[in-house]
């Protein structure tokens, strides 16, 4: 809503020249889909990525010095290849599985509360949690360890309980 108030501003974000940014990730997701393939089960270690990225030829892309694009840093710009890169692929199972109890949890707690003004604010957590998760994350450079909003709202929804239940 507040985008559409700045029209030249988004379509010369989306037209423009990026110097290069979107295609800096293409070698990103190909070194991060090579350390998962060469480390499925346990990957690499917790914050073990960036020193073994560079043993996967990631190309040059856009500016780069020493043949890694300078352009987002070290990471893949995808948290779903970082964790399954870093931590194997059976931390995206443990992830779904904990996403699932969190979207379960919140459910019920929308379902179970006659209150419009707190269904709409658990509603509101629970979209902005996955919305972040599903759409930002899967672009952006970050880890869930250092995530505070995904554990915070996280929390607070699975915390909730209605007041018969308290």
């Amino acid at each position: 809503l507040i985008g559409s108030s700045f029209p030249p501003l988004n379509m010369a974000r989306w037209t423009g020249d990026d110097g290069g940014a979107a295609a800096s990730r293409l070698p990103k997701i190909r070194a991060a889909s090579s350390i998962i393939a060469d480390h499925p089960v346990l990957g690499v270690g917790m914050n073990n990525y960036a020193s073994v990225k560079h043993l996967y030829g990631t190309g040059s892309v856009g500016r780069t010095h020493k043949g890694v694009s300078k352009i987002g840093g070290e990471l893949p710009h995808n948290i779903f290849l970082l964790l399954a890169a870093e931590m194997g692929l059976m931390s995206l199972v443990f992830l779904t599985w904990f996403l699932w109890i969190v979207a379960r949890r919140a459910w019920q707690a929308i379902s179970a509360t006659n209150d419009d003004l707190s269904r709409a604010i658990l509603l509101g957590m629970t979209v902005a949690l996955f919305a972040r998760l599903l759409v930002h994350d899967s672009v952006h450079t970050g880890h869930l360890s250092t995530n505070t909003f995904f554990w915070i709202y996280s929390a607070l929804l699975v915390a909730r309980r209605h007041p018969a239940h308290a």
